[in-house]
């Protein structure tokens, strides 16, 4: 996750995607480290990367998915990585699978 510094402080930026399939049904990525639980694909935004940029390369890299039409929904601050994300919602590209496999 990018970390700038301030004085005495460090902070970081990162961004997350609710992506959603035609029948408005969540996509949710297992982590495969840390507490492996699941969670909201997204990462952290590097350094001259805009946050749309750091959100089509994160969820290209977890999912292989190439999201498009990404709109900024909030921010909110993660406390326990001090940083700060930005949550973007985005419907699942066509030609994508639209069921999870079981």
């Amino acid at each position: 996750m990018g970390m700038i510094s301030l004085a005495f402080f460090t902070f970081g930026f990162g961004v997350h995607a609710i992506i959603t399939n035609s029948e408005v049904q969540l996509l949710l990525l297992k982590r495969t480290y840390g507490n492996k639980g699941w969670g909201l694909p997204g990462g952290g935004v590097d350094a001259g990367e805009t946050i749309h940029q750091a959100l089509f390369r994160e969820c290209h890299e977890e999912l292989g998915v190439e999201i498009q039409n990404a709109v900024l929904t909030g921010f909110y601050y993660h406390s326990s990585i001090n940083a700060q994300v930005a949550i973007f919602r985005c419907p699942l590209p066509k030609g994508y699978q639209d069921k999870p496999k079981l």
